[in-house]
């Protein structure tokens, strides 16, 4: 697995392809302007857990910028929109899904509770997106 040098997600060795933002994927990884033989962007365990380290050093706030630029585009094109953002922080929301059980047993109690419920009670959820000071990214969502 490598990561797209566009838009951070994951892709399959082999792919020419990225399945997040259709750019073509290279044969190294490309970093602010840089291309390494190995992925910078190496996860770390568990969702909200940081990508490791992408520099040795503090990157400026050009380069953090831009890793949140390449974040918002991202989860944009995956139905969030941008309620704030500073220069290393994004808070972003999206509409989630009903509960699919609780629709269920409202349908076989009546029709239109059921639908109701479908068409009205759909969850937000919030994301926020923070850049590390040396390009960690962090990612913690949650619904409301």
């Amino acid at each position: 697995m490598q990561r797209c040098h566009h838009c951070g997600a994951s892709v399959a060795d082999g792919r020419a392809t990225c399945k997040g933002c259709g750019q073509p994927v290279s044969n190294g990884t490309i970093y602010d302007g840089t291309i390494y033989d190995q992925d910078p962007f190496q996860t770390s365990d568990g969702p909200d857990a940081p990508l490791t380290r992408v520099s040795e050093a503090p990157l400026s706030m050009e380069a953090r910028r831009a890793i949140l630029t390449r974040e918002i585009h991202f989860n944009t094109a995956n139905g969030w929109q941008v309620i704030t953002q500073t220069d290393t922080t994004v808070t972003m929301t999206r509409k989630g899904q009903p509960d699919g059980c609780i629709t269920l047993i409202l349908l076989f109690i009546a029709i239109l509770p059921g639908l109701l419920y479908y068409l009205l009670a759909r969850p937000t959820e919030t994301m926020v997106v923070t850049i590390g000071e040396y390009g960690e990214v962090f990612r913690t969502q949650g619904k409301s």
